[in-house]
């Protein structure tokens, strides 16, 4: 790996409870869904999630702020009812962003930073923020 890579993705996770349920709730189409038990590809969930989720961006250039902000944009005219959603489906709400860093030393580092707005919606869904770095040596 040459470059570094990142995406960025909002979720409601919970022990048992219909992702599709959300998506008609909010009427915001998820980027992924996963429910509990469900065997994926190397894996079986052990909670369910609704996901929206950034495009994977690869380049030396990476701004989690700005990819965060793109989500927020989609999601903070829904604060209200992810609150709803989330205390009656007893759901938590998490911000992830998936880093992959290149060690190479010509590359740039990324940029991790949250905005006052992006901060300010999380907590008001009382989300958290789970940061993944993987470093890859050349």
């Amino acid at each position: 790996m040459d470059t570094n890579e990142c995406y960025v993705y909002f979720a409601l996770d919970g022990e048992d409870f219909e992702p599709n349920d959300v998506t008609d709730y909010l009427n915001i189409e998820p980027t992924s869904v996963r429910r509990k038990g469900e065997r994926l590809p190397g894996r079986i969930p052990r909670y369910s999630s609704w996901v929206l989720s950034t495009q994977k961006i690869i380049n030396e250039i990476i701004d989690v702020d700005e990819m965060a902000s793109e989500l927020i944009k989609i999601l903070e005219p829904k604060t209200n009812q992810i609150n709803e959603i989330a205390e009656k489906l007893n759901l938590a709400t998490r911000l992830e962003v998936v880093l992959w860093i290149t060690t190479d030393d010509t590359q740039t580092t990324p940029m991790i930073s949250f905005n006052v707005n992006s901060i300010n919606f999380l907590s008001n869904v009382n989300a958290y923020i789970d940061i993944d770095i993987d470093i890859y040596r050349n």
